[in-house]
């Protein structure tokens, strides 16, 4: 995917985002919508920071 503007995947089953970071369509100007899923601990300590440090904007549940 390039340049995604919006993507939603709240409320699913959803606990390595390791193939959503890897994709540099996930930048600036994008929303990556995370909220209701159980992410693992290295999805929310290493994995959720990428798309942001690249000026996504994330939503999730992580602590």
């Amino acid at each position: 995917m390039t340049i995604l503007e919006e993507l939603s995947l709240a409320d699913n089953q959803i606990t390595d985002i390791l193939p959503l970071v890897n994709n540099v369509g996930l930048g600036y100007g994008s929303e990556l919508h995370l909220d209701g899923n159980h992410l693992g601990s290295t999805s929310c300590t290493s994995y959720v920071a990428q798309p942001e440090s690249r000026g996504a904007k994330v939503h999730h549940d992580c602590p």
